[in-house]
């Protein structure tokens, strides 16, 4: 484990594959669709609760072991950044994501370099690239 407080979204493959079908039933092009996973769940109580329904012991039976977060890791991860804001669609667990910010004719030519970047697999500059696009959008 990273983290005795780090914490993460978990949502069963059926029912993220059933919203996404549905956002893309809704789309007309070019949106970004949130889905509501919930509430986030620490990965602690995660592991405690799945070696006690093994019936097992934590601790005891199985260690749990603290190794702290990697590097870039999160302790709790941000779904959404400030300058966003989420928009109720008519489903009750899809949003649209609004971005105020985001300048996307600038964005689109970036994505276009990612791309070229990664069918050349030229691994370092993609990432590269893509750490640039998540501080500059």
């Amino acid at each position: 484990m990273t983290d005795p407080e780090a914490s993460r979204y978990f949502m069963l493959l059926s029912e993220a594959a059933q919203l996404v079908l549905q956002a893309g039933a809704m789309g007309r092009g070019g949106e970004i669709f949130f889905l509501d996973m919930g509430v986030p769940v620490r990965i602690l109580d995660l592991a405690l609760n799945l070696t006690r329904q093994l019936g097992l012991e934590p601790g005891r039976d199985i260690p749990i072991e603290v190794v702290g977060l990697r590097p870039g890791e999160r302790l709790n991860e941000a779904l959404v950044m400030e300058r966003e804001e989420l928009i109720q669609t008519a489903h009750d667990k899809l949003f649209m994501l609004r971005n105020h910010s985001i300048d996307a004719h600038a964005f689109r030519q970036d994505f276009e370099e990612l791309r070229v970047l990664v069918m050349a697999r030229d691994r370092g500059a993609a990432i590269k690239k893509l750490r640039m696009m998540t501080e500059a959008h």
